[in-house]
């Protein structure tokens, strides 16, 4: 029997009568959604331009265990990566990078933010990377949950209601 792999592409699958998601067919990894080493390589080149000695990111892995590239593992991998392949990590300029939110769950991330001061009602979590979150992907499922948890109305949806364009899922 033929995998459907056979010929290099992803299977086709017919969803019309699928019960999955229709806005993540089974399984749910977004394909080639997740090139944080391509901008990992971008802001390294940055980072040489400006004679910086460190790239910032805001990966957290608790939240998201099947996503590899979002793990202290790749960050550590990317770290070393940048110091053996670039003219900076030659010289002995090592660059490194911060991923200070990587060990917190998602609503650690929110209390933290909400400390400092972050304005969340203009921030978009959903895959769709529209204003309106789906409340589907899991995107918008732990956003849900995390601000749920904190007893807290998420400030975009709390926002959204505001002007008209929240009607609830």
């Amino acid at each position: 029997m033929k995998s459907g792999w056979e010929n290099g592409s992803r299977p086709k699958r017919n969803l019309a009568n699928s019960k999955a998601n229709f806005f993540f067919p089974i399984p749910s990894w977004p394909t080639n959604k997740r090139a944080w080493g391509i901008f990992l390589s971008l802001a390294t080149a940055l980072a040489e331009v400006v004679d910086s000695d460190s790239i910032v990111t805001g990966f957290h892995s608790l939240d998201s265990p099947n996503y590899p590239d979002t793990s202290r593992e790749f960050v550590d991998s990317m770290e070393r990566a940048i110091n053996s392949g670039t003219r900076a990590g030659r010289l002995g300029r090592k660059i490194s990078i911060l991923s200070p939110l990587i060990g917190m769950k998602k609503e650690e991330i929110i209390r933290f933010g909400l400390e400092l001061g972050a304005d969340y009602s203009y921030s978009i979590s959903c895959y769709r990377g529209e204003e309106v979150p789906c409340m589907r992907c899991p995107a918008c499922r732990i956003r849900d949950s995390a601000w749920k948890s904190l007893g807290i109305e998420d400030h975009l949806i709390k926002r959204l209601k505001k002007e008209g364009k929240w009607h609830g899922f």
